[in-house]
């Protein structure tokens, strides 16, 4: 018996192992993705802690108008975390949806590689087997010589 091991699925499972790459691939860009928009979003909230604060230090000297041009600039500045916080939400449920994939993924490709073990242990088994009984002969020969 042959002595080399030959997966009859060998190309399901590389196949497996390219959809894992690319789906990690996937997945790896959107966290990216989530923390350049979480990124976005605290740099909003520092902006507006900044606005307030100097609004406050100055609100001794400053003019009516210039309070309520601080409050357009704070009100503006509040839309903008209010969207940011939803690119934040849908960039956690792409997160989530590639991890899902890339879970799924994982899940195929271990399949395919228990398969491939129990096959090899199968192959393992009769080259074994195959040995066993060659050996069993040679003795027998042997004895019978004798």
């Amino acid at each position: 018996m042959q002595n080399n091991f030959k997966f009859k699925f060998q190309k399901i499972l590389e196949y497996r192992e390219t959809v894992e790459n690319l789906r990690l691939a996937d997945y790896n860009r959107a966290k990216e993705i989530l923390r350049t928009e979480e990124n976005k979003l605290r740099e909003l909230m520092n902006y507006k802690k900044n606005e307030l604060a100097m609004r406050n230090i100055n609100v001794k000297n400053t003019t009516i108008f210039d309070l309520k041009n601080y409050n357009m600039i704070i009100d503006y500045i509040n839309k903008e975390i209010v969207e940011q916080k939803a690119r934040v939400y849908n960039a956690k449920d792409v997160v989530d949806s590639k991890k899902k994939n890339l879970l799924e993924a994982l899940k195929e490709k271990k399949m395919m590689e228990k398969i491939k073990e129990k096959h090899y242990n199968e192959f393992i088994y009769e080259i074994k087997k195959e040995e066993d009984k060659l050996v069993d002969e040679i003795v027998n020969f042997r004895s019978s010589k004798n």
